[in-house]
C-alpha cells in the first residue's frame, strides 16, 4: 500500500516542485494618450512563434496583471492583449530566467475608433470576467462531453464548493439565491437548478457578491452582503418547454425499471420547473427530500449552529463524508416535485410549488455492544432495518415589492408518514422485532414584513404561526425470558407483544421584531423576540389490552397533559464598520416561562444572552472572522410529557427522574478564507467551531437487562477543525486540494446516586483530491487519498480504543470515437485496521454514447460484489463494533433525451 501512496504522491505533487522556480511578467495597462488604466483587458503570453498559452490574467480596476509560469528552458515569448474598447498589439519579449524571476512589462494601448452601423461583432468569451463585486465565467471553459449537469461543471470551476446538501459557495462565500436570466424560479434550494440543468443550454453564470437589486434581496435592512448567482441561458432554443427524459433497465436480483424527467418552461410571466424520479439502486439523481420546510426552518434560525454534536451528527450526509459506502442492501426512490412563479404585476410575485417523494431503503448488519461498566457485557447480534418514508411538502409564496419595502406571506403544508422496523437477533437465541411508525401533519404560516423610512433606518417584522398533529405507533415483540419478566412471564407461543401509542399536538407561535438605524459606518438594532410552544399529548401504553405499570415510581401510562413554554427576549444589536473591520455585538435577556416537574405550575429561568462577531476583510477574497455566543436552548419540552416509552429494542425512556430548565449553550467559531495567492493560482481556508451545551441524557441498567434512559441535562461538547488548500496550475490543467479536518466529541453520564464519567471519540483526517481538465486530450483522470483514524476512550476503560481507514480512489474518462463514446471507469480500495479489520474492493464502468440529442448508457456498479465494512462507535452506555453491509453488484442500462 506504502508503494502505491507513494506513487500517487509523486504523480500528482510534482507539478508544485518547479513552485520554487517560478517566473513573473508584470505590468500596467494605460491608455495612450489619457494614462488611464484599462480595465479587464487580457493578457495572454505564448509561446514563441507557436499558439501555446503559457499564462493568461485580466487586468483589475487599476489595469495591473501579473502573470505567473514555471518554463525556465524557453527565452522567447510573445504577449499579446484583447480589449473591447483599445485596439489590440503583440509584442515579443526575451527574457534570461537564471538571472531574473521577475520582470515589468508596461503596455500602453491606443483607444479603438469604430462606430456599428449594421455590423455585428461576436467573440468568444474569456473564462472569466471580473468587475468589481461581480465575476462572470464562461462554463465552456469547463466542460467536457462527460458533463451531464450544471453542478458537474460548477464543481471544477475555481472558488466553487458543492456542498452535500446541493448548497454552493464561491470564493468562501455561500450562494444566497440562484436566479436564471435574472429570475428566480423555484425558491427552493440551489440543486433543484444545478443538478437539471443540462450545461449545453448555459452561457454564462454570474455571481454578484454584493447584490444591489432590492426586488432580488431577502431584507431591505441587512448589512450583510448577499451573493447571488444568475445563469444565463443561450438563446438558440425555444425556452418556452425543454429539459431532459430517461429510462433505465437495472437488474440485480431482478429486472427494474427505472427513469427520470427534468423539464423547464421560461415565459415572460409564467415560469415552472417539474421534475419526476423512480430508481430502484439509490442512484437518486433529483433528491427531493433536500426540498426545505421554510416554516420549520423559520423556527430553526433561532439555534443556527448547533451547540450539541449530536445535532451535527443528525446530518444525513456526515457518514457519506465519513466513510462514503452504499449502507444500504436495497433502496427504492420515487418522486415528483412541481414548482413555479407566476407575475402577477410588476411588483407581485406568486411562488407555488409542491414536492412528492417516497423511500423505502433496506440496511443489514451485524454488531456486538460492550457495555461500559466495572463488569463488561458483550452481546452479539444480527439486525436488519426497513424504513419507508412517504412525504409531501406543499407551499405558496406570496410576495409584494412596493418601493421602500418588502412584504411576503408564505404557507406550507406538510404531510408525512413514515414506518422502521428493526429485526435482531441475539447470538441466534432471542429475537426482537421493533416497529416505530408515524404520521404527521403539519401547517406553517410566515409572515415578512419590511419597511425602510430612509437610508438611516426601517423597521423589521416576521412572526411563524405552525400547527402539527403526530401519532406515534410502536409494536415491540419478544421472547427474552428475562425482559418478559419486566411486565409478565411469557405467553405459551414464546413471544411477548407490547405496544405502544402516543397522540401529539403542538402549536408555535414565534415573532420578531425590530427598528434599525444606522449612520456613518455603523448600525443598531432595538428588537424583541418571542416564542410560545403548546404540546399536548399522552402515552399509552398496553400488553395483551392491559395497561401496566413502570420502573420505579414512573409509570408506562400517561394521561393527556397539555404542557407550554414561553420565552420573552428584549435585545439590542450594535455593529462598527471601520475600514476592513466589522465589529457586531449583540446582547438580550431570555425570559422563560416552563413546566416545573409534576407539570402542575409554571416556574421561571432568566438566561443572558450574548454574542460577538470580529472580522477582518482586506478585499473580496480576503477575509478573517471570529465569534462566540450564549444562547438559550431549545426546551425539551416533550421530555416533560409523563409516562415511560420505548425507544428501542433495549431502551426505556424515564422522565420526571432529573429536573429540567432552560439551558445555556455557547458556541465559539473562526474562520480564514484567502485567495490573494491567486496570482499563484492558490486558495487556503481555515475553520473551526467549538460547542457546548447541556441536554445529554443519562442512563444506567436495571436487573431486567433494558438501558434506561433518564431525560436529563448533562453536558456535551465538541470541536471540529478544517483546513483546505487549494491550487490550480496554469501550465498544466491540474486542480488539487488537501483537506485535514480533526473532530473530538465529548459526552458523559452518571447513574442514579453516582459522579459524572465520560466518553469521547476523536476523528482526525486528511484527505488530498486532485482532478485534470484536459481540453484538448480525450482523457481526464481523478483521484482520492484519505486517511481516517478513529480513537474511543471511556473513563472508566484504560487507554484508547483506535480504528484506521485508508480510502484510495482513482477515475478514469476516456472518449472515443470522435467523443461520440464515452467511458468512465472508477477503482476505490478501502482497508480498516484497528479494532476490527476488513478490506473492500470496488470497481464502477460506464459507457455513454452520444448521438445528436440522445444518449444511451450502460453502468456496471460494484464488479466484485464487496460486501461489508467496519464503523466502531461509543456512546455514553456502550462501545459498538459493526459490519455494515453493502450494495451489491448490479447492471444497468438506459436512454436519455434532450427534448427542444
Amino acid at each position: 500500500m506504502c508503494r502505491h501512496l507513494l506513487f500517487y504522491g509523486i504523480l500528482f505533487l510534482a507539478p508544485l516542485c518547479p513552485a520554487l522556480g517560478q517566473i513573473q511578467i508584470h505590468g500596467v495597462v494605460t491608455d495612450i494618450e489619457t494614462g488611464a488604466p484599462v480595465e479587464y483587458a487580457q493578457i495572454v503570453l505564448y509561446r514563441y512563434k507557436t499558439n501555446e498559452v503559457v499564462a493568461f490574467k485580466l487586468t483589475d480596476d487599476k489595469g495591473r496583471y501579473e502573470l505567473t509560469f514555471n518554463d525556465r528552458n524557453t527565452l522567447a515569448f510573445t504577449l499579446k492583449t484583447n480589449s473591447l474598447s483599445h485596439e489590440n498589439i503583440e509584442k515579443d519579449i526575451f527574457i534570461d530566467a537564471q538571472k531574473n524571476k521577475r520582470y515589468e512589462v508596461n503596455i500602453a494601448l491606443k483607444d479603438k475608433a469604430y462606430m456599428l452601423t449594421e455590423a455585428q461583432v461576436t467573440a468568444k468569451l474569456p473564462p472569466l470576467i471580473v468587475k468589481q463585486d461581480t465575476v462572470i465565467y464562461n462554463p465552456e471553459y469547463w466542460t467536457d462531453e462527460f458533463d451531464q449537469s450544471l453542478e458537474e461543471v460548477l464543481a471544477k470551476m475555481p472558488g466553487f464548493e458543492i456542498l452535500p446538501n446541493g448548497d454552493l459557495r464561491v470564493n468562501g462565500k455561500v450562494v444566497n439565491k440562484v436566479l436564471v436570466d435574472g429570475e428566480e424560479i423555484s425558491g427552493g434550494s440551489a440543486a433543484l437548478i444545478t443538478r437539471n440543468l443540462s450545461p449545453g443550454r448555459v452561457k454564462s453564470v454570474e455571481v454578484r457578491f454584493d447584490e444591489k437589486d432590492d426586488k432580488i434581496k431577502s431584507s431591505l435592512l441587512s448589512q450583510d452582503k448577499f451573493v447571488v448567482l444568475d445563469i444565463k441561458l443561450k438563446d438558440d432554443f425555444n425556452q418556452a418547454f425543454f429539459g431532459r427524459m430517461s429510462a433505465t433497465l437495472g437488474h440485480q436480483d431482478q429486472l427494474r425499471p427505472g427513469g427520470t424527467g427534468r423539464f423547464f418552461s421560461l415565459q415572460s410571466k409564467v415560469r415552472f420547473q417539474l421534475l419526476g424520479e423512480w430508481d430502484d439502486f439509490g442512484d437518486k439523481s433529483i433528491s427531493l427530500s433536500d426540498i426545505r420546510n421554510l416554516g420549520a426552518e423559520a423556527l430553526a434560525k433561532i439555534f443556527d449552529v448547533p451547540a450539541d454534536f449530536s445535532r451535527l451528527r443528525e446530518n444525513p450526509e456526515y457518514s457519506n463524508e465519513i466513510y462514503g459506502f452504499r449502507e444500504y442492501v436495497s433502496n427504492r426512490t420515487a418522486s415528483v416535485g412541481l414548482t413555479g412563479k407566476i407575475d402577477i404585476a410588476p411588483n407581485v410575485e406568486l411562488f407555488l410549488g409542491s414536492f412528492n417523494y417516497f423511500d423505502r431503503v433496506g440496511s443489514q448488519r451485524i454488531f456486538n455492544q460492550e457495555f461500559i461498566s466495572d463488569n463488561p457485557l458483550r452481546f452479539f447480534f444480527n439486525e436488519a432495518q426497513h424504513f419507508s418514508s412517504a412525504n409531501s411538502k406543499n407551499k405558496a409564496e406570496l410576495v409584494i415589492n412596493p418601493k421602500n419595502m418588502k412584504l411576503r406571506y408564505n404557507f406550507n403544508a406538510v404531510f408525512s408518514k413514515d414506518e422502521n422496523a428493526f429485526l435482531q437477533d441475539e447470538s441466534q437465541l432471542f429475537r426482537y422485532d421493533f416497529q416505530n411508525a408515524g404520521n404527521t401533519k403539519d401547517f406553517y404560516h410566515n409572515l415578512f414584513v419590511e419597511r425602510r423610512f430612509s437610508d438611516q433606518s426601517g423597521l423589521h417584522f416576521n412572526t411563524l404561526y405552525s400547527t402539527s398533529n403526530r401519532d406515534i405507533y410502536r409494536t415491540f415483540s419478544h421472547n427474552n425470558p428475562l425482559y418478559a419478566s419486566l411486565f409478565d412471564s411469557l405467553p405459551l407461543n414464546g413471544m411477548q407483544m407490547l405496544r405502544q401509542t402516543i397522540p401529539l399536538n403542538q402549536r408555535r407561535l414565534l415573532a420578531n421584531a425590530f427598528y434599525q438605524v444606522s449612520w456613518k459606518s455603523q448600525f443598531t438594532q432595538l428588537g424583541f423576540r418571542y416564542l410560545q410552544d403548546d404540546l399536548s399529548g399522552e402515552k399509552e401504553f398496553s400488553l395483551a389490552e392491559e395497561p401496566q405499570n413502570g420502573i420505579g415510581n414512573t409509570p408506562w401510562q400517561g394521561e393527556q397533559n397539555s404542557l407550554r413554554y414561553r420565552q420573552v427576549l428584549p435585545c439590542i444589536e450594535h455593529r462598527i464598520n471601520a475600514g476592513p473591520i466589522s465589529i457586531n455585538a449583540r446582547a438580550g435577556l431570555s425570559l422563560n416561562t416552563f413546566p416545573a416537574t409534576g407539570r402542575s405550575v409554571q416556574e421561571t429561568k432568566n438566561v443572558l444572552e450574548y454574542s460577538a462577531r470580529l472580522s477582518y476583510s482586506l478585499n473580496q477574497d480576503d477575509e478573517l472572522s471570529f465569534s462566540y455566543s450564549q444562547s438559550t436552548s431549545a426546551f425539551p419540552l416533550y421530555q416533560m410529557l409523563p409516562g415511560q416509552e420505548f425507544l428501542n429494542f433495549q431502551t426505556i425512556a424515564i422522565p420526571d427522574f432529573h429536573k429540567l430548565s432552560p439551558q445555556r449553550e455557547r458556541v465559539m467559531s473562526f474562520s480564514a478564507t484567502t485567495f490573494a495567492l491567486g496570482n499563484q493560482g492558490m486558495v487556503l481556508e481555515l475553520a473551526g467551531i467549538s460547542g457546548k451545551a447541556f441536554n445529554n441524557a443519562s442512563f444506567d441498567f436495571n436487573e431486567y437487562g433494558f438501558i434506561q434512559q433518564y431525560f436529563d441535562q448533562l453536558p456535551s461538547q465538541y470541536l471540529l477543525l478544517v483546513g483546505k488548500v487549494g491550487k490550480i496550475f496554469e501550465r498544466f490543467p491540474l486542480q488539487m486540494k488537501l483537506e485535514p479536518s480533526y473532530i473530538f466529541n465529548k459526552t458523559y453520564n452518571r447513574a442514579p446516586n453516582e459522579a459524572l464519567t465520560a466518553v469521547s471519540n476523536q476523528i482526525s483526517a486528511i484527505d488530498y483530491r486532485a482532478f485534470t481538465t484536459l481540453k484538448e486530450k480525450s482523457y481526464d483522470f481523478e483521484t482520492r487519498i484519505k486517511f481516517t483514524r478513529f480513537a474511543f476512550r471511556s473513563e472508566l476503560d484504560e487507554g484508547a480504543r483506535n480504528q484506521e481507514m485508508w480510502n484510495i480512489l482513482l477515475k478514469y474518462k476516456q472518449a472515443l470515437m470522435g467523443r461520440k463514446l464515452l467511458l468512465t471507469t472508477d477503482w476505490r480500495y478501502t482497508s480498516f485496521s484497528g479494532i476490527g479489520s476488513a478490506d473492500l474492493f470496488i470497481h464502477n464502468f460506464s459507457l455513454r454514447y452520444l448521438y445528436r440529442k440522445t444518449a444511451i448508457t450502460f453502468e456496471l456498479h460494484n464488479t466484485f460484489n464487496a460486501t461489508q465494512f467496519v464503523i466502531q462507535d461509543i456512546t455514553p452506555a456502550f462501545y459498538i463494533d459493526s459490519r455494515q453491509f453493502i450494495f451489491g453488484r448490479y447492471a444497468k442500462a438506459g436512454v436519455s433525451i434532450d427534448i427542444n
